[in-house]
């Protein structure tokens, strides 16, 4: 049987791998990373051919670009960035991972693309807070490779930090080790515990405004795909969002006539 540290690393030691889970970076990030990382190199190579007199300062500036985006985006991605819970604790943290004791877990919050939470200490103790990356892409769990939101996660971790017992936190995690439900219940069918949570979130996103509002939306989205409900059709096609699928266009016609720009400037 797998064993799992708090690293979430394999081992050989039998253990009770049904009663942990282990959040990873997801195959989706990994490709937006190589597929950014290639979009570096490109544009600074189009750059050199359009200005050659000033080569070195463009492969200064894209190759510091580029090596600080790789390594960020690798340290992100790596085991030691993966949140692991047991029925004991919980694990989390990049560079420098913390283990915190379901019963000294305090809040849990969410950040500009993380999770994170903090230790409770009683007395005049100071409290251990904890960050782990955590984007709009989501993480997959280990054993399964299912798709996991940042909003299922803090539901998961909230419940773990909230269960009476270690059984109970066993019990939980085998329910959430589980694949997400194949048919979506309609609003209507769902208890009042979930309809209520459901219509918060749709509420939430109907008022969102700003750079991360599409992130938001998206991620919501896939939090009723995973807990199984139906998102509401009606109003999917607003005026803002086919104004928004414009923006889009546009942005990508901008970008390719940009590059278009550059190689013809370049073979001229």
């Amino acid at each position: 049987m797998v064993f799992y540290d708090s690293a979430g690393n394999h081992g050989t030691m039998k253990a009770l791998s049904r009663e942990s889970i282990v959040l990873k970076a997801g195959r989706q990030k990994k490709i937006w990373l190589m597929g950014v990382s290639a979009l570096f190199v490109v544009l600074g190579f189009l750059m050199i051919l359009a200005f050659p007199d000033d080569a070195v300062k463009y492969i200064m500036f894209f190759g510091l670009i580029s090596v600080a985006f790789i390594v960020g985006g690798l340290v992100d991605t790596s085991k030691g960035a993966r949140i692991v819970l047991t029925s004991r604790a919980i694990s989390g943290g990049t560079l420098r991972r913390k283990t915190i004791p379901w019963d000294k877990l305090g809040e849990v919050w969410t950040g500009n693309e993380t999770i994170e939470w903090e230790r409770s200490e009683s007395g005049r103790s100071k409290a251990i807070s904890c960050q782990t990356p955590y984007g709009p892409l989501g993480r997959e769990c280990l054993h399964n490779d299912r798709q996991v939101s940042r909003q299922l996660a803090i539901d998961w971790i909230k419940a773990l930090r909230d269960a009476p017992s270690e059984t109970e936190r066993k019990t939980l995690i085998r329910k959430f080790r589980r694949n997400p439900p194949k048919t979506l219940r309609p609003l209507a069918k769902l208890d009042p515990v979930e309809r209520a949570k459901a219509e918060e979130l749709l509420e939430e996103i109907k008022h969102l405004r700003g750079e991360y509002a599409l992130d938001r939306k998206l991620e919501v989205l896939q939090y009723f795909k995973e807990k199984g409900w139906a998102f509401p059709a009606q109003g999917r096609r607003t005026p803002k969002v086919i104004f928004g699928y414009c923006i889009l266009i546009g942005v990508a016609i901008f970008w390719i006539f940009f590059f278009g720009l550059l190689i013809s400037m370049a073979f001229s």
